[in-house]
């Protein structure tokens, strides 16, 4: 049986794409609860425009925005802390605002896949670590990311208490998402967030 989930995706200001993905997102065929969060740089904008002209016809969307600009951290940190805890379910999964789901059962599939490698895991903050936030870059830009991504996930497990398993899933799995992992899990540990705001990095 598939689990509730929440599906953040992290927008800037001009991803007009948005006005595409969000209506498919938004009408996947699914057996349990989900809700969409856009979570976006300003207050105004393109993207407040495209998302509340949905917010009336899909209750299972929700907008967040930054309400000043960070000094400590990105945007993309900030944006991603405020739309994991305004989630309503445990499991997080992240999507680009530029994916385009090529079908209704597309949420249905990866949820699946994704259960099947939550149950080979035990004793561990999991994030299954998907590729699709760059699937266009060349494959040298993807092996350093993955490589560096590695790097940091032992480097945290040797200095913290908890133990973090980054996993891959099969090359047709990953590239249809770009992360998964538990929003407690997320909230309460550092090392984690660090993890996960740096495989979300692209640049």
């Amino acid at each position: 049986m598939n689990s509730p989930i929440s599906i953040i995706i992290i927008s800037s200001d001009n991803n007009y794409i948005l006005s595409e993905t969000l209506p498919i997102l938004l009408s996947q065929e699914y057996d349990e609860p989900y809700e969409v969060i856009v979570a976006r740089e300003t207050r105004q904008g393109e993207i407040k425009d495209i998302v509340e002209t949905l917010l009336d016809k899909h209750k299972n969307l929700k907008s967040t925005y930054l309400p000043d600009k960070p000094i400590y951290a990105t945007n993309e940190q900030i944006e991603t802390l405020l739309a994991v805890k305004a989630s309503a379910h445990s499991r997080i999964l992240v999507v680009s605002p530029s994916y385009m789901p090529q079908s209704a059962e597309w949420l249905q599939n990866v949820s699946k896949r994704l259960d099947n490698i939550i149950q080979e895991t035990s004793n561990a903050y999991t994030v299954v670590l998907g590729e699709q936030h760059y699937s266009k870059r060349n494959w040298i830009y993807k092996v350093r990311h993955r490589l560096r991504t590695k790097k940091l996930i032992r480097k945290k497990n040797s200095n913290c208490d908890t133990f973090i398993k980054g996993i891959r899933p099969d090359k047709e799995t990953r590239n249809l998402f770009t992360i998964m992992f538990d929003k407690n899990e997320y909230i309460n540990d550092s090392a984690l967030r660090q993890v996960i705001d740096y495989h979300l990095r692209t640049s």
